[in-house]
């Protein structure tokens, strides 16, 4: 039996969202390009906008609007690329953290070869971003501040909130990366002065490659769009818009925020297992902060074993050892090098992530199986030896 510990990775989709989408592309009447403006085109357009008013409904916006991409790695390259455009060949300045997603990070080094600066604050040593350190950053050339929610590797949870407080009274543009949140935790963009966030369907239990990006009213005076070929999308993102993803993102979005109460508690006693479970094995390091956090994302180092090696012998979970984006890498990861672990912390680190359809069972056959491993592991291993003596 194959047992999936991967959520922050990607979701199954959602039995229900699957079944609208398939009757959406069975309808003889949804087919037609949205853009068209013939009957059947109207038809699918109003399907668009509709599904476009829930994600408006959901996250509380009063203005601004949600534009349709292919996901969050899409949506962070708009919303930071295409707000620099207004400032590479003037002077400009991007603070963000050395934790965030390698599809902001890649962004901003990209922007730096072109002449705008960048500067990326460190978090504690629990992978919270300090608000005295980004203030620490502005200067009088800063236009935009970009932050991840919660994180994808450690769980970290920022205050988004209070970073919107300081970019409102800095007159600084906002961008909040909420792949890993949008669904699980509150976002309510009538009490947040948010100027761009993104989100990732398939985080939510939603299909894959579709995503969205909002935009403030201010935002959009400013922002660039990074391709050109049609007028979808405001001409922020042209193109034939799929008309069943968003059908099936806006399902999921709407069906996990009816559901966020008693999801993250469910959530969170999974975790509280597993922490139980596991409290007998030594030497086991939770990297991240154990209040400041969602619970369905959870970062260990089990010195003493390598964790290709626990990876191997624990073949039946999926599990990873850091971001799925970067799983191909042989680098450490730069979330855990930020935490100032050493070389055995992070070679020793993997990540669990728990979801809606995770189950009780599936924790304890995992910390069974984790168990038995390590001891074998550790048993083989001379370095741990000589540390128990």
């Amino acid at each position: 039996m194959k047992i999936f510990f991967d959520y922050a990775s990607t979701t199954p989709i959602m039995k229900e969202v699957a079944e609208l989408m398939y009757k959406h592309m069975l309808s003889s009447d949804e087919y037609a390009n949205p853009s068209s403006t013939h009957w059947h085109g109207q038809i699918a357009s109003k399907l668009i906008n509709k599904s476009r008013e829930t994600l408006k409904s959901v996250f509380n916006s009063n203005q601004g609007d949600f534009y349709f991409t292919s996901g969050a790695t899409e949506s962070n390259n708009i919303a930071i690329q295409g707000l620099a455009s207004s400032y590479v060949n003037l002077k400009g300045h991007i603070i963000t953290t050395s934790i965030e997603h390698k599809s902001i990070l890649n962004v901003c080094q990209n922007l730096q070869r072109k002449g705008i600066k960048v500067s990326y604050v460190k978090p504690d040593k629990n992978g919270i971003i300090q608000l005295s350190e980004i203030i620490k950053e502005i200067n009088d050339e800063t236009f935009l501040v970009s932050i991840g929610h919660i994180n994808n590797e450690i769980g970290s949870i920022q205050n988004i909130m209070e970073l919107s407080d300081l970019c409102k009274k800095k007159d600084l543009f906002f961008h909040v990366d909420a792949a890993q949140s949008a669904g699980k935790l509150n976002l309510n963009l009538s009490n947040l002065t948010v100027d761009l966030l993104s989100i990732s369907s398939h985080k939510f239990y939603g299909p894959k490659g579709v995503g969205a990006l909002y935009v403030s009213d201010r935002a959009m005076k400013k922002i660039h769009p990074l391709f050109y070929g049609g007028e979808q999308e405001n001409r922020l993102r042209p193109g034939t818009l799929a008309t069943h993803q968003i059908i099936g993102m806006a399902k999921a979005l709407e069906i996990c925020t009816q559901k966020y109460s008693s999801s993250i508690t469910y959530i969170r006693k999974l975790q509280e297992q597993f922490f139980s479970e596991i409290k007998s094995l030594k030497a086991v390091k939770l990297n991240g902060d154990s209040e400041l956090s969602y619970p369905g994302i959870v970062n260990i180092s089990v010195l003493g074993v390598k964790n290709t090696d626990l990876m191997k012998l624990l073949s039946q979970f999926s599990f990873s050892l850091g971001s799925a984006c970067n799983s191909s890498s042989r680098a450490p990861s730069h979330v855990l090098k930020s935490l100032r672990l050493n070389d055995e912390e992070i070679t020793s680190s993997i990540r669990l992530s728990f979801g809606i359809y995770t189950t009780s069972n599936e924790i304890s056959l995992f910390t069974s199986s984790l168990k038995d491993a390590v001891k074998k592991l550790r048993l083989q291993s001379p370095s741990w030896r000589i540390m128990q003596l």
